[in-house]
């Protein structure tokens, strides 16, 4: 399996690299029926033993979300110690990129596309919040994880799997987690989420 995902990608070769997640770099991959897809190949050095046993539960969870505006895991590869996840593609770029360094002037998000964005992603986060059973905390929610489709319909990607019960939601746990990975992933100076032991949110 790991050697036909090597195919579609040209052996992961720097030309077909597309982006780079938190936990490995994305690649376009060109199966021969003609199916464009992402593959994620994860960097296991940032990989403990016991992340790992998260990992694999995470993959599980994840492949059972699905969502219109969030992007599906179509398939999990391990093999020889390596992980790949296979995505839907989205092939018009982040919010992020759209946003900052478009130069294409068709590629202008006016209000409206930007409202619709907007709702899209809020509906996933909705998703993943409410309709969840565990609940899902992002972890990494960011304008880069938000994928654009050919109308601009939003895909969030990158997210990852973690319980929101409520004995985590009393102690804090859930607030101190997303507030050691912002810390340990984009530096100072950002806006983090918190919840409080009454599970209030605060900002900080």
């Amino acid at each position: 399996m790991v050697a036909s995902l090597q195919t579609t990608t040209n052996s992961f070769s720097q030309e077909f690299l597309i982006g780079e997640g938190s936990l490995g770099r994305v690649y376009k991959a060109d199966f021969s029926n003609g199916k464009i897809m992402a593959i994620k190949k994860i960097d296991n050095a940032a990989l403990s033993l016991q992340e790992e046993d998260n990992f694999l539960e995470a993959v599980s969870n994840m492949s059972r979300l699905r969502h219109p505006n969030m992007v599906s895991l179509a398939g999990h590869c391990a093999e020889h110690g390596q992980h790949l996840l296979v995505y839907e593609y989205v092939g018009n770029g982040s919010l992020h990129d759209m946003l900052q360094f478009s130069e294409d002037g068709s590629k202008i998000l006016t209000w409206n596309a930007r409202v619709r964005v907007a709702l899209g992603t809020a509906r996933a986060l909705e998703y993943l919040h409410k309709v969840c059973s565990p609940s899902v905390v992002h972890r990494n929610f960011k304008s880069a994880n938000i994928l654009l489709d050919e109308e601009l319909n939003p895909h969030m990607s990158d997210f990852v799997q973690g319980a929101k019960d409520q004995k985590e939601i009393e102690t804090g746990r859930v607030g101190k987690k997303l507030e050691q990975r912002s810390k340990g992933n984009h530096g100072e100076g950002l806006s983090t989420v918190v919840l409080d032991p009454k599970g209030r949110s605060t900002n900080s």
